[in-house]
């Protein structure tokens, strides 16, 4: 496209230069060889018109401009007008329309080299115009007759400019297509690094979200314990100094074991990778317990090791369900947490809970358990069971052990 734009505006030009030269070259052969007839004038004034038309055309509308050529061809032969130099500039036509043509554009214009060259032999035998004196010439020194010698002539221009042409259009389809392929090769590059960098971005947002979460219980775990604590030195009489002292001991504990707990997650290369030492349940338990809450703990089947990612995701699990029903629970009522070992871990939390409190299952508690589950596929149901003495709220999560069933 760019080749026809730059190109068509000079080839109107040429096409132009053509038409002007080869009506003077017309007027200068009817005065040179005494032919004026006016079929003689028309001729040769149509052949030049639609020469200079195929030049103009040639690169904008290759086949119209193959199609004029032959036509300027066939009014010469009809008014037996004489031959015409400016006829060479038909060698732009064919170079063209091997360059920029559509196939049959192209091989029409190949077609048209041997057609054209034996009709132009032919017409040369029946002329005898100044023009072809040149001929003549070359009959004398080479004892070539007239008629090869012009398809000798013909045949080496128009072929050797369809063969430039057809040169010129394969060397531009080569280099598009190497530019092709490198544009090819640097989006493929580049959607690579946009998709490692995406990659590496998840990967990021991954490892902070499970930091989120990991802080997100350990601090609310510890939390909701000094808060219980503290809630009951509330209702300490004076008489009460023992217990008042063990409270405020468990609050104290449970505060530093919280920032160690957070100092160990912030410290870790992996947010998740605690050590195991700090995975101990029966801390949660004592915690809870410390905290005036009566937990019941209840394991059923045979442990087993569940390996360290399912091991931290049970710890965690555990710690936000017990959270949950230290916070929104009822004071007076009991916990209870039961481990249910079979082909996969089952731990139920459920605890009695004042419908007033409200009820949200999705909250940023509920929503990491679920994303810590995904990790060991496991699953999540929350239920709620209303009676004539209150409401219940019962979480149950499975853990996939190692070589357990899906």
């Amino acid at each position: 496209m760019e080749l026809r734009r730059g190109r068509g505006a000079a080839l109107w030009t040429i096409g132009g230069v053509v038409g002007v030269v080869g009506l003077c070259e017309v007027a200068l052969v009817a005065y040179y060889s005494g032919d004026t007839s006016i079929s003689t004038l028309v001729g040769g004034a149509i052949t030049v018109l639609f020469v200079a038309l195929a030049v103009a055309l040639a690169c904008q509308m290759p086949g119209a401009a193959v199609a004029l050529a032959w036509g300027s061809l066939v009014a010469q032969i009809a008014f037996m007008s004489g031959f015409l130099w400016v006829q060479a500039a038909v060698a732009l036509v064919v170079y063209f329309a091997a360059r920029v043509g559509k196939p049959n554009e192209r091989w029409a214009a190949l077609f048209s080299v041997p057609a054209g060259t034996l009709l132009f032999a032919q017409f040369v035998m029946t002329q005898s115009s100044g023009s072809l004196r040149v001929l003549r010439v070359l009959n004398g020194v080479t004892g070539t007759h007239p008629t090869m010698a012009a398809g000798i002539i013909v045949a080496l221009v128009l072929g050797i400019a369809w063969l430039l042409g057809f040169a010129a259009r394969e060397q531009e389809e080569a280099r598009a297509s190497e530019v092709a392929r490198r544009q090819a090769e640097e989006e493929r590059s580049l959607a690579q690094e946009q998709s490692e960098q995406a990659d590496e971005i998840a990967r990021l947002m991954e490892a902070q979200a499970s930091l989120a979460r990991d802080v997100h219980d350990v601090v609310g775990h510890s939390l909701a314990v000094i808060l219980a604590q503290a809630e009951s030195v509330a209702y300490m009489t004076d008489a009460d100094g023992d217990r008042v002292k063990d409270a405020v001991a468990n609050i104290a504990a449970a505060a530093r074991n919280s920032l160690q707990e957070v100092r160990e997650v912030l410290g870790s290369a992996e947010p998740a990778g605690v050590p195991s030492s700090r995975l101990d349940l029966w801390a949660l338990v004592d915690s809870i317990r410390s905290s005036g809450r009566e937990l019941i703990v209840e394991e059923h089947g045979t442990p087993r090791d569940l390996g360290s990612t399912a091991t931290m995701v049970r710890y965690r699990v555990t710690q936000e369900l017990l959270t949950n029903a230290l916070r929104h629970g009822k004071a007076d009522a009991p916990i209870r947490l039961r481990h249910t070992w079979d082909e996969a871990l089952t731990v139920e939390v459920s605890n009695a809970f004042d419908p007033a409190s409200g009820w949200n299952p999705g909250g940023r508690g509920i929503e990491g358990i679920k994303q810590r589950l995904t990790r060991v596929r496991g699953t999540i149901e929350i239920s709620r069971t209303d009676s004539g003495s209150g409401s219940v709220f019962l979480a149950r999560c499975v853990i996939r052990a190692p070589g357990g069933a899906v």
